[in-house]
C-alpha cells in the first residue's frame, strides 16, 4: 500500500503522531460513538441541523479519545466533553479537515486491495 501508516499533525502548535487505529481501536470508536449517542448514532445523521451538529461532536469524541488521548491532558480538562462549544469546535475542525479523510483514504485502500484479492481468487 501506498498509504502512510502514520500522520503528523499540528494542534495548538504541538506536533501530534497519529496512527492508522488498530482493530481495537476501531471497536472501542464503535462503541464510544453508540454509548454517547445511547443507541441512536445513525438516527442522528438523519436529523436536524442540531442533531447533525451532536453526530459530528460525537465522531469527534471517539476519534481524539482512543487515537489521541495525550490531546485531552493538554487541553487542561477531565473530559473533552467539558469543552465550551467554541473550544470543541477546534477539535471538529482538527478531525473534520486532518483525520477523518486521512483515515477514509486508508479505508478506500483496504477496499480496493480486498477488491483485487477477491477478484484474483475468483479466477482460480
Amino acid at each position: 500500500m501506498s498509504q502512510i501508516v502514520t500522520k503528523n499533525i499540528v494542534f495548538r502548535g504541538r506536533n501530534l503522531s497519529l496512527k492508522y487505529p488498530t482493530v481495537g481501536q476501531m471497536i472501542d470508536i464503535k462503541v464510544i460513538e453508540q454509548q454517547l449517542s445511547r443507541g441512536t448514532f445513525k438516527d442522528l445523521l438523519l436529523g436536524t441541523g442540531e442533531d447533525i451538529d451532536v453526530y459530528i461532536y460525537i465522531r469527534t469524541f471517539s476519534h481524539i479519545k482512543v487515537l489521541l488521548p495525550e490531546l485531552i491532558g493538554d487541553l487542561k480538562v477531565d473530559s473533552l466533553l467539558d469543552l465550551s462549544i467554541d473550544d470543541y469546535q477546534e477539535l471538529v475542525d482538527l478531525y473534520s479537515n486532518e483525520i477523518q479523510p486521512w483515515l477514509q483514504s486508508w479505508q478506500q485502500s483496504l477496499r480496493e486491495k480486498m477488491k483485487a484479492q477477491n477478484s484474483g481468487t475468483d479466477k482460480k
